[in-house]
């Protein structure tokens, strides 16, 4: 064969040639984000968004049950204070949980915004539960203390939460409904308005006169 002479290629070779470039960039993406959240909530992976973790894949689909915080059988979350946190024990009322570390920028960004809302709407239902992966309680807890959060903050230093959700990065936020079920899911931080507004939207079925 001379050099430079085109190699005359079919339709159906053409065809499959894509086919097959179209598979190996699916296979190849690093987050599957198919599954769509409810309408009015954002499934995209916002700036800052730190990949961090184990998992890989989209996390908790919305509209599906939430797990307990860690596996069946293992030892439950403690707070701050050494007290013990099951998601269950919040059945019936809202429940916000972000996954944060205090090396993570944006958590450190979003936290009082976050902090504020988990006061403004306590009375309203609405339950934060900010936990904090990968780091001893005591690091956690002199951030807390040097900011004057005031929300419950579980320390998981193991990153046991983070594996029995699929965190794959942080912040990861998810709000879950009074039903058990996850409501809405977002990944990256938050603005204080948006914070704002969803803890107004997760309280509003359930404070009375509420739409």
């Amino acid at each position: 064969m001379s050099v430079g002479r085109a190699i005359p290629i079919s339709a159906r070779a053409l065809l499959l040639v894509l086919a097959a470039i179209g598979t190996a960039i699916v296979l190849v993406a690093p987050i599957d984000l198919s599954v769509a959240d409810r309408p009015g909530t954002a499934t995209a992976i916002a700036d800052g968004f730190v990949p961090f973790g184990e998992a890989s894949g989209a996390g908790m689909a919305a509209a599906a049950p939430a797990p307990e915080l860690v596996g069946a059988g293992e030892p439950p979350l403690l707070d701050l204070d050494g007290r013990e946190v099951r998601l269950l024990d919040f059945r019936g009322r809202p429940v916000w949980i972000v996954f944060w570390a205090t090396w993570c920028p944006p958590c450190r960004e979003e936290m009082p915004a976050l902090s504020a809302a988990a006061e403004a709407f306590a009375d309203r239902g609405l339950t934060m539960l900010a936990i904090n992966v990968e780091e001893p309680p005591a690091v956690a807890e002199a951030y807390v203390t040097e900011l004057g959060l005031d929300m419950t903050v579980l320390s998981d230093p193991r990153g046991r939460s983070m594996r029995q959700w699929g965190v794959f990065g942080l912040p990861t936020h998810y709000l879950v409904g009074p039903d058990g079920t996850i409501a809405w899911r977002s990944f990256g931080p938050l603005s204080s308005a948006e914070i704002e507004r969803r803890a107004a939207d997760a309280t509003r079925v359930i404070t009375p006169g509420g739409g």
